[in-house]
């Protein structure tokens, strides 16, 4: 019954049978969206269309992409669920690569901030999350002012589209 489904990782994946499905919270859904850990019925990837080239690998965000399909799926699925449980086998989350993907998830939040303004907080707080990366020398400044000026951009585009 579900449109979209969103999951963890782990290197030691756990079956799903303890862990029962859950509505999850915008902060909840960009904090564990991944590219591996997205589940899309096919009518809904038919009605979201491609990724956005301007977020992911190779871009000047390095990432976002997922976290972007995943903001857009939430919006127009019927029903969305969370099982807040590693379900997919991946090497477990790196807490170093932070700062790495830090622009792109930044600018997926700004590009859902300009159409919901019940993402502001949300975008609020990943701009304090950057500058505390900052602060602890896990982002070097000029990326994080990169990282500002691309989500902006990004964002100021999509309040156009």
């Amino acid at each position: 019954d579900l449109d979209l489904l969103i999951t963890r990782y782990s290197a030691h994946p756990t079956a799903a049978e303890a862990v029962p499905p859950i509505r999850p919270s915008l902060q909840r859904l960009v904090s564990r969206a991944s590219s591996n850990t997205i589940f899309l019925r096919g009518s809904l990837v038919a009605a979201l269309g491609p990724f956005d080239e301007r977020l992911g690998l190779g871009t000047s965000c390095s990432g976002g992409e997922d976290t972007d399909y995943a903001l857009r799926a939430s919006g127009i699925a019927r029903s969305v669920a969370l099982i807040d449980a590693p379900l997919v086998g991946h090497r477990d989350p790196n807490p170093a690569l932070r700062g790495r993907y830090y622009p792109g998830s930044l600018a997926a939040i700004a590009k859902h901030a300009a159409a919901s303004p019940t993402a502001i907080p949300w975008l609020v707080r990943k701009i304090a999350v950057g500058a505390w990366l900052t602060l602890t020398r896990k982002l070097a400044p000029a990326d994080y002012f990169r990282a500002l000026g691309s989500a902006f951009t990004i964002g100021a585009t999509a309040r156009r589209d």
